[in-house]
C-alpha cells in the first residue's frame, strides 16, 4: 500500500509541474522551466505562490 501512495504523490507533483509548466509558456514567462521543476519538487508549497503571483496579472 505504501508504495501505491508514494506512485500517486509522484504521478500528481509530475501532473501539477506540467500543468504550471504548460501555463507559464502560454504566459511567455521565461522561468517556465524554473517553474516546472519547482512544482515538481514542492508542489504543496510552489502551486499557491505562482497561482498566486499570475492570478493578479
Amino acid at each position: 500500500m505504501g508504495d501505491f501512495v508514494q506512485y500517486i504523490g509522484i504521478a500528481l507533483s509530475l501532473f501539477f509541474a506540467f500543468q504550471v509548466y504548460k501555463d507559464a509558456k502560454n504566459r511567455k514567462n521565461e522561468a517556465a522551466m524554473f517553474w516546472a521543476a519547482a512544482t515538481f519538487i514542492a508542489w504543496i508549497f510552489v502551486l499557491p505562490v505562482y497561482w498566486f503571483k499570475n492570478m493578479r496579472e
